[in-house]
């Protein structure tokens, strides 16, 4: 990913988060960079610590549009840039395109990389969440750091996620809208959320 393992960074002004990434990719992932701006400022309204590590989960670099994993990582760590004590540590779960794109995901290995940072502040996935809640849910209880997830998938049911007491929030992509009429442009992470993803919480 060419991003470093741990640390908030200093980072540039919004605009520059679309032209994250490497070399010769098309840099149209604002809408990443909005979702996890989006997810880091739900964790800073849940919690109030503000001294550890937050991991975020990733695909395998060859499963992920390289320039989609940055703006990403890009997008929460300038939210949390101004925490010194807030560290940001990328932990690669063993999931291919194909089987987030079905929502189809190893319970075992998610429940691996939650115990195997028992410490943790708050856990951020990218790759989605089991649906196998009966697997996971005895880990998942309310003293457990919480988790935000990103939907990269077809998946549309998370009632059953959500029950999770762990679970805090749900960032998927909002149905195409039946409007034609342009919409206007968006120009802050808020409304570039907006547009294209809901946040889904907790009744």
């Amino acid at each position: 990913m060419g991003l470093s393992v741990a640390g908030c960074i200093g980072l540039t002004v919004w605009r520059s988060i679309d032209t994250l990434g490497t070399s010769g990719i098309q840099r149209t992932h604002r809408g990443q960079a909005a979702v996890a701006y989006t997810l880091a400022h739900q964790y800073l309204s849940d919690k109030s610590a503000r001294t550890g590590e937050i991991i975020l989960i990733f695909p395998p670099n060859k499963e992920a549009p390289t320039a989609a994993l940055d703006s990403f990582y890009e997008g929460y760590a300038r939210v949390m840039a101004r925490f010194r004590t807030i560290k940001l540590k990328e932990v690669a779960m063993d999931i291919s395109a194909a089987d987030m794109n079905a929502g189809r995901m190893d319970a075992e290995d998610f429940v691996t990389i939650l115990s195997d940072h028992p410490n943790a502040l708050a856990f951020v996935s990218w790759v989605g969440f089991p649906d196998q809640t009966d697997t996971i849910s005895p880990l998942l209880t309310s003293d457990h750091p919480p988790v935000y997830i990103y939907n990269p998938s077809i998946r549309t049911d998370w009632s059953d996620t959500l029950k999770l007491e762990a679970v805090k929030a749900i960032a998927i992509e909002k149905p195409p809208a039946d409007t034609t009429e342009p919409k206007p442009q968006a120009m802050t992470p808020s409304e570039v959320f907006a547009q294209t993803y809901e946040l889904i919480t907790k009744k």
